[in-house]
């Protein structure tokens, strides 16, 4: 009886590794279709193909770019990479983990949606002009030799800050600041951000996190990252999200 017993707990184990091992088989040959259609290095937080890659409003998107031949944290071993918005330039931050963080929104939205006040939950710092930035003074968000400050920024319209524009102590805290658990900025030596920032390195203090925005009243936003082999790209549609949205309860009583 006691051999019986065993010889089919045997077979059930037996049965089980072999299924156990099927499934781990299987799950790798998966991976490679489900991610065939992404950017290998370019990510935008609004890219979503279950809801068009709408974004709208005061909304505001992450794009990163973790590509390994520029995630070197050194002092400026890095070339900043090259990443343009319809076209505009936006301004790359390098982050503690080697990869590259920038926020963006569309400005006459951003601009309303600050105006609200906390009272609202949105708190986005400071609003800043570009003409402040590119003016050459010790609140521009860029302050090494070698990043042309007036082409990047000239082509924003504003940009938020979670300090001041003079950039002092910081104005919010990291739990009411609009963009949450933003990525720690690199810092080495006096670079921080890798691109020479002024601001400290201690998050939501100085001028990083900055979201910088753009006008997006004719509709799409196109984020490029700019290499040279193929660029990637991320086509996104401002525009309003009525469509998506609904609510419902999973009760009713």
């Amino acid at each position: 009886m006691n051999n019986e017993i065993g010889r089919k707990i045997t077979s059930l184990t037996i049965m089980t590794i072999m299924v156990a091992g099927g499934l781990t088989f299987a799950a790798p040959g998966m991976m490679p279709g489900a991610e065939a259609d992404h950017n290998q290095y370019l990510f935008v937080s609004a890219e979503n193909a279950e809801f068009a890659n709408k974004f709208d409003g005061a909304q505001i998107v992450e794009v990163v770019i973790r590509d390994p031949d520029i995630s070197s944290t050194e002092l400026g071993i890095p070339g900043i990479p090259k990443v343009e918005v319809n076209g505009d330039k936006m301004a790359m931050v390098q982050g503690s983990d080697g990869a590259w963080y920038a926020y963006f929104g569309d400005d006459k939205f951003v601009s309303r949606a600050a105006a609200l006040g906390t009272s609202y939950g949105l708190e986005y710092g400071s609003e800043c002009t570009n003409t402040i930035v590119t003016s050459g003074s010790d609140n521009d968000p860029y302050d090494v030799t070698g990043i042309d400050d007036t082409s990047i920024f000239a082509d924003i319209s504003s940009f938020f800050v979670a300090g001041t524009c003079t950039d002092t102590a910081a104005a919010v805290t990291a739990n009411t600041y609009i963009v949450r658990s933003a990525q720690a900025i690199n810092s080495v030596g006096a670079s921080d951000g890798n691109v020479g920032m002024a601001a400290t390195t201690t998050s939501y203090a100085g001028t990083w996190p900055f979201i910088q925005t753009y006008d997006f009243s004719d509709g799409p936003a196109e984020v490029c990252y700019l290499k040279s082999q193929a660029n990637e790209c991320v086509l996104l549609d401002f525009d309003d999200t009525d469509s998506f949205n609904s609510i419902s309860t999973d009760r009713s009583v």
